[in-house]
């Protein structure tokens, strides 16, 4: 009988154990997914200035691929907080408003006379993203994930 009880609580300690483990690499995976989004972030604002500087003919082209940056992004981040904590998931509201104050002032920016609320969005959006990323290593720190 005490064997029987104890084979039972060692199985349910493995299959606890297992599902800790698939709980750590679905994180792992969000966690990325969202990094991945948010980095070409960057690369894509950057194409974007130069083109109101340089290359009128290129901001239109160059403004629908920050947008769907931008999209991508809020959609990335909106799928991934499912898996998340509460601290991730209130980071992410943060992030979430920052891309969408940064659409309207995309939308607004079309010289270079009008770019300052332009950059002051961008910022926002930088630094909300540190505060998520902040966040979920932070979970994937307290779970063994990092």
């Amino acid at each position: 009988m005490a064997t029987s009880a104890f084979n039972i609580f060692l199985q349910s300690r493995d299959h606890r154990h297992a599902g800790d483990l698939a709980r750590t690499e679905l994180l792992k995976e969000r966690s990325q997914e969202v990094r991945n989004a948010a980095y070409d972030f960057q690369t894509f604002a950057a194409a974007y200035v130069s083109a109101v500087i340089e290359d009128e003919d290129g901001v239109h082209e160059a403004r629908r691929r920050l947008m769907d940056n931008v999209l991508s992004q809020h959609s990335t981040v909106e799928m991934a907080q499912g898996v998340f904590s509460k601290d991730v998931v209130s980071a992410a509201a943060g992030y979430k408003s920052a891309l969408l104050e940064f659409s309207t002032a995309l939308a607004d920016a079309n010289t270079i006379l009008e770019m300052r609320p332009f950059w002051e969005a961008a910022s926002d959006v930088l630094v909300e993203r540190q505060k998520l990323m902040d966040a979920i290593d932070s979970e994937l720190g307290r779970i063994g994930g990092v």
